[in-house]
């Protein structure tokens, strides 16, 4: 399964609440794979899409350094 494609992230999602019914790729980032999601079965919450976003480690374009996917934990606290 390969999660920096759409597919293979909708085959993750799919025993989730969160199975998507289409994943649309969202512009503007360079180091994630991020998508607006229409779920299959709406949230409790009423919500019917999702933003999914998905990160690997991989070195930077400059030499000497790295990001690391845990970069994202303290964006997602705030949520």
């Amino acid at each position: 399964m390969h999660l920096n494609t759409p597919a293979g992230i909708q085959a993750l999602l799919s025993s989730t609440p969160y199975a998507c019914i289409s994943l649309l790729p969202l512009t503007g980032g360079l180091l994630n794979v991020t998508l607006r999601g229409t779920l299959v079965v709406p949230l409790k919450d009423g919500a019917s899409t999702v933003i999914v976003k998905h990160a690997e480690n991989f070195p930077a374009l400059v030499e000497g350094i790295s990001w690391d996917a845990v970069r994202l934990v303290s964006c997602m606290q705030h949520y």
